[in-house]
């Protein structure tokens, strides 16, 4: 096994302590995964400035598995809009997410016990910042980031995937219409962005009931094992599990 590993995407690098960790991203990609792991070696870490100024990047998702996001990791990219985060992350390192002027809403991982100096400084269409309440990092932007603090959103953290209904940030949906459902006003799940291995798909969103699943709600969804459908669905369009 080499010391590096090139997926099309980015490039890791198999260090001493006998896990990979992403190098750096040699190419402008406008979608990246991370991956979680190698030839069943953990990836553990993305390292300082592995995707600094990729300007074209809007959408990351992160596996399971990673556990530290280094310092400027994804610093100045300035077109990112989303990134999924995995429960097993611990650490964010300064500048991490500084100056991600389109980011407008992240979600921080119950499990993360570190957040670095400026990880969100010049984000500044920030609307809203997911956090468990009473959490690290909560702590970190009462204390460390004041400025923040009135954006903070607190959510609950989920403690069984299984029984637990995945929470609405990791879905996009849009309220439906058709004549053949009992329910007229209902939503329609167009995608899922989680990186959770388990989805329970929630029954409800709002006050309107989860009926529809549409076409490649759920593909490339690599890290996903087991979908739980609501009781409510009634509408499954093809290819909805592709991928």
């Amino acid at each position: 096994m080499g010391k590096y590993y090139d997926d099309g995407i980015c490039r890791y690098v198999l260090n001493d302590d006998g896990f990979y960790s992403v190098e750096r991203c040699p190419r402008q990609q406008t979608e990246i995964t991370v991956l979680g792991s190698i030839n069943d070696i953990p990836v553990k870490a993305i390292n300082n400035f592995a995707f600094n100024c990729k300007t074209l990047v809007k959408i990351v998702t992160i596996q399971e598995g990673v556990e530290e996001l280094g310092g400027y990791a994804f610093n100045s990219c300035v077109s990112l809009e989303r990134v999924v985060m995995p429960s097993t992350l611990r650490k964010i390192g300064e500048n991490a997410f500084a100056a991600c002027t389109a980011l407008k809403t992240v979600v921080i991982p119950d499990g993360v016990q570190e957040i670095g100096e400026n990880a969100f400084e010049m984000s500044d269409a920030l609307e809203a910042i997911y956090v468990v309440e009473g959490s690290a990092a909560h702590e970190h932007f009462v204390k460390n980031a004041p400025h923040l603090a009135d954006k903070l959103v607190f959510y609950k953290p989920i403690v069984d995937e299984y029984f637990d209904e995945a929470p609405i940030y990791e879905f996009e949906y849009v309220d439906a219409v058709d004549t053949e459902i009992q329910y007229i006003g209902h939503i329609k799940i167009t995608k899922y962005l989680g990186s959770r291995e388990t989805v329970r798909v929630p029954r409800m969103i709002g006050d309107k009931p989860v009926c529809e699943i549409g076409t490649l709600a759920f593909d490339g969804c690599a890290t996903v094992k087991r979908i739980v459908l609501p009781d409510t669905l009634e509408l499954l369009e093809r290819d909805a599990f592709t991928g």
